[in-house]
């Protein structure tokens, strides 16, 4: 219902709004001219209250990108995952809140957009010395969207566009063919050997998972008698916290929760290793391994104090995600795979050898746990060795085909 009010010759509106900065109801008054009709102002009420709705009237204090960061982190990062939260927050942190923070929302352009990707082109905030991409940029143009599209769909946050729809993003470089070939397989493992964590790593390269679901996996999650796995689990590792937490299974078919094949060489392998952790335990004193410990931990008698989520104190400790990188990078320190692939890489591997000897891409996405198979193409890389295998199978079934037409076409010419 319109509100007005007539005071002395004066007729004046009221508007009720909610202070986006301040979070407390308010109202607001405009007075009209003097000889305006009850009629005029009722006019003049609706049509302050259609530009209120289409943000062309902003009744509240002034809105700065800071205090949308506030909002938003404080409305939504409740409801994501610990890792996306540290990840986004780190990005405001140090590439969107010293260029965009102290800007009235309404009043951020395509100007100051660019300014702030050039800065995170041009610099690093990490302390890191290697060598920069575009990672980083491409992230802050998709973090600071996703604030200004959250406060776009905001009855209380007056903005109407979203200021990064005239910014393009910046182009990821291509991507380097980071797959080991089969001799890299091979002194990789060999400069693994003996490592504390050797069996996390070999484990990693046979089932393709993602680093937080090898570190995840318990006892109970193999299973040595039907050579499966099942990802049920995964561990990560955010401001001093694991978090011990069960995988999402996304809207998209395949995403998280699954269950796998394991080789028979590899369930030796797992079979032999727990014989052995049980070994050295029984050794100190201490009870075997349960089906909920950990399959690969950090110790053998360690205890993390520091989990949430968890439903009991693992034996063994968790394996700190961190660590489990820098010791790989330790190991192959001063090989000709120095530098050259990472842990992640070990997926890429599995996926490119399980393509070239399956043929089959859709094998590669259920084993890699991905929803949409576009983003499994991009862990299948080409074997040049396999491409001519393919080429010499290609041209034999040509010549064989060109044999039998012409064997049935001669047949005819006899008859």
């Amino acid at each position: 219902m319109a509100s007005i009010q007539k005071r002395g010759s004066k007729w004046y509106t009221l508007h009720s709004y909610k202070d986006p900065v301040s979070g407390k109801y308010k109202r607001k008054k405009f007075g009209g001219a003097i000889g305006e009709t009850k009629a005029q102002a009722l006019k003049r009420w609706r049509r302050i209250q259609a530009q209120m709705e289409d943000g062309e009237i902003f009744l509240g204090k002034k809105m700065t990108v800071l205090d949308l960061a506030k909002e938003w982190d404080k409305k939504t990062f409740s409801k994501k995952q610990p890792t996306t939260v540290r990840v986004y927050r780190q990005t405001l942190k140090d590439h969107v809140l010293p260029v965009l923070g102290n800007l009235d929302i309404l009043k951020v352009n395509e100007n100051h957009i660019e300014n702030m990707l050039e800065r995170t082109l041009a610099n690093r905030f990490d302390g890191k010395k290697s060598k920069h991409t575009t990672a980083s940029a491409i992230k802050t143009y998709d973090v600071t969207r996703a604030m200004f599209n959250w406060a776009k769909g905001r009855k209380t946050i007056p903005l109407k566009y979203n200021p990064m729809d005239g910014v393009e993003k910046p182009e990821a470089p291509d991507q380097t063919e980071r797959y080991l070939s089969e001799s890299e397989i091979a002194l990789m493992l060999d400069l693994l050997q003996g490592n504390k964590w050797f069996h996390s790593y070999f484990f990693a390269l046979n089932i393709g998972a993602r680093r937080s679901e090898i570190l995840g996996l318990r006892i109970r999650d193999i299973n040595l008698d039907l050579l499966t796995v099942t990802i049920i689990k995964k561990l990560t590792y955010v401001d001093g916290v694991y978090y011990h937490q069960n995988v999402k299974k996304n809207k998209n078919k395949g995403q998280g929760l699954r269950t796998q094949s394991i080789g028979v060489n590899t369930a030796l392998m797992i079979r032999a290793y727990l014989d052995q952790r049980n070994k050295e335990r029984q050794e100190l004193g201490l009870s075997p391994f349960q089906l909920d410990d950990l399959l690969f931990t950090r110790d053998i008698a360690y205890t993390n104090s520091h989990c949430n989520d968890c439903n009991m104190i693992h034996s063994g400790g968790f394996i700190n995600p961190d660590s489990w990188g820098d010791e790989w990078r330790r190991r192959l320190k001063g090989s000709k795979l120095e530098g050259l692939f990472r842990p992640h890489d070990l997926r890429h591997t599995h996926a490119t050898h399980i393509m070239a000897q399956t043929g089959n891409p859709k094998i590669v996405q259920a084993r890699l746990g991905h929803g949409d198979i576009k983003t499994s193409m991009g862990y299948m890389h080409r074997i040049p060795q396999q491409d001519e295998k393919a080429v010499e199978k290609f041209e034999t079934m040509v010549r064989e085909a060109v044999e039998k037409y012409q064997s049935q076409l001669d047949k005819k010419i006899e008859n």
